[in-house]
């Protein structure tokens, strides 16, 4: 085959990938990652695309538990882009993409010290850049946060949570009906639980589930384990019916996913 053949077969993976991923196909959407890999390496594409490709399947790989695959290949995208940046700036954003997988990797991992050090990397290189998508931004904004609360720094990840908020909203690129809205909502649900603030965590819960519900779905593998956190929350909290409302909630969920995989 020649280049533009070949290009246009990775974009069409690449592609297929991301959809199946963001609708919570993460076993499909490594299928083709994977082999957008395979072509990259086979036919000698440009580095930039693998370093792309390396990152999707990493985050992915992540997504069901292969953490040692997903970081080897995060590692990889590191020193490609490290390399690149560092003549090229307009690639800044892809290296901090690169710092904020590899974090979220670690917390998936249950390792949040090991998270700390990536996440600081690309905080640190967003003051190099004025060009990152606001997305990114509130996603390093909101794990920051999410770190916080693990350290059992509250007061921090209340104010960390707070400000991820209020820019979403007012920035022109999210707004409330982005899934990252939802997320940062959820994150504060958790915490105000924790911190026996009911009443609020109540009165929030019911917006951010909405939200996650029209962007996400309802049938997804991070409602389910989003329900399933909550309902642990619940019960360590004395709060024995919103628990068990989140059971039930938790497993219509796991019904819909099983009934989706059949297709």
């Amino acid at each position: 085959m020649n280049f533009d053949a070949d290009l246009r077969i990775w974009k069409a993976k690449m592609s297929v990938g991301r959809m199946a991923y963001d609708s919570g196909l993460f076993r499909q959407a490594s299928q083709h990652f994977q082999r957008a890999l395979d072509l990259v390496e086979d036919r000698r594409l440009p580095d930039e695309l693998l370093s792309l490709t390396l990152v999707n399947l990493a985050k992915t790989l992540g997504s069901i538990g292969r953490f040692d695959e997903g970081e080897r290949m995060l590692q990889r995208a590191l020193k490609l882009d490290e390399i690149t940046s560092s003549s090229d700036a307009e690639y800044l954003v892809e290296l901090i993409e690169d710092y904020h997988q590899l974090s979220l990797l670690y917390w998936r991992a249950g390792k949040p010290q090991l998270a700390e050090q990536p996440l600081a990397r690309a905080m640190a290189l967003m003051s190099q850049t004025p060009k990152i998508p606001d997305e990114l931004t509130a996603k390093l904004m909101k794990h920051k946060a999410v770190l916080s609360e693990l350290s059992g720094d509250y007061q921090l990840c209340e104010k960390l949570v707070n400000e991820a908020i209020e820019f979403i909203r007012s920035s022109s690129q999210l707004g409330k009906h982005a899934v990252i809205y939802g997320d940062c909502l959820m994150v504060k649900v958790m915490l105000l639980t924790e911190l026996n603030r009911f009443d609020e965590a109540v009165e929030i819960y019911r917006e951010a589930k909405q939200v996650l519900e029209i962007t996400r779905g309802v049938a997804h593998p991070k409602m389910l384990e989003l329900m399933e956190n909550l309902a642990a929350l619940a019960e360590r909290k004395g709060l024995l019916p919103a628990a068990e409302s989140m059971h039930r909630q938790a497993e219509k969920i796991k019904v819909l996913l099983k009934d989706r995989e059949k297709f």
